[in-house]
C-alpha cells in the first residue's frame, strides 16, 4: 500500500508559520532611511508652525486681517496634527516605560498646541482681541516648554 504523501500546499501551510520566525528584521540602512524621512516630515511640519507663529504675530493685533488670520490657524492646526506621529527619540538612557511616557506626553503636547490653535480662532472669530493675544502668548508659552523638552540641543 502506498503511504499518502503531503500536497505541497499542506507542506505550505504547516511551515509558513516557521517562515515568519524566521525571517530577518528591516536592515538598519532601511529603519535609518525610514527615520529620516519621520525626521523630515517632522521638521517640515514644525517648520510650517514656525512660520505661523511669525504670521500670526503681525496679523493677529490686526482685525481687517481676520481672513489671513484663520488661514493661518488652519494652516497651523494642520502642521500640528501631522507631528502626532513623529515623536522625536527619547534619551537613550530611559527605560521602555519612560519612553513610552515620553511618547505620549510628546502626543498630548501637540494636541494641546492643535486645542490652544482652536480657542484662538474662536477668538478671533468672535472678535475677542483680549483673548486672542493672551492665547497666543499661552502658544508660546507650550512651544517653549515643549522645545525644552524635546528638541535636541545641538540644534
Amino acid at each position: 500500500m502506498k503511504s499518502p504523501t503531503p500536497s505541497l500546499f499542506s507542506g505550505l501551510i504547516i511551515l509558513s508559520p516557521l517562515l515568519f520566525v524566521y525571517m530577518p528584521v528591516q536592515e538598519p540602512r532601511h529603519q535609518e532611511h525610514e527615520q529620516e524621512h519621520e525626521e523630515s516630515l517632522l521638521e517640515e511640519s514644525m517648520e510650517s508652525l514656525k512660520s505661523g507663529f511669525k504670521s500670526l504675530r503681525r496679523s493677529l493685533p490686526v482685525p481687517e486681517a481676520q481672513a489671513q488670520t484663520l488661514n493661518t490657524l488652519h494652516a497651523m492646526q494642520s502642521a500640528a496634527l501631522e507631528c502626532l506621529p513623529f515623536c522625536p527619540n527619547p534619551p537613550e538612557t530611559f527605560s521602555n516605560e519612560e519612553a513610552l511616557l515620553w511618547n505620549l506626553q510628546y502626543r498630548r503636547s501637540m494636541l494641546q498646541v492643535c486645542s490652544e490653535l482652536c480657542e484662538l480662532e474662536l477668538a478671533v472669530i468672535e472678535g475677542r482681541q483680549e483673548d486672542a493675544q493672551t492665547l497666543f502668548r499661552s502658544l508660546g508659552s507650550i512651544k517653549k516648554k515643549g522645545h525644552r523638552t524635546y528638541k535636541e540641543d545641538d540644534e
